[in-house]
């Protein structure tokens, strides 16, 4: 069971990290360097949250 549900927060890590960047790169309003800035703000943010539920998984 514990296996299962470290996959999911995994999983689910990982769907937050992607969910934003496609969210960003799909979005028609915004100009290509609007988007560039906008995913250099974003991806480290991203990172950290994502690493920090991934790395609470591995490490508990």
């Amino acid at each position: 069971m514990k296996e299962m549900y470290d996959k999911w927060l995994i999983a689910l890590a990982l769907v937050n990290f992607l969910i934003p960047f496609f969210l960003i790169l799909g979005n028609k309003t915004l100009s290509g360097a609007e988007k560039k800035e906008r995913l250099k703000r974003a991806v480290p943010i991203m990172t950290v949250i994502s690493g920090a539920a991934i790395a609470f998984v591995l490490l508990r």
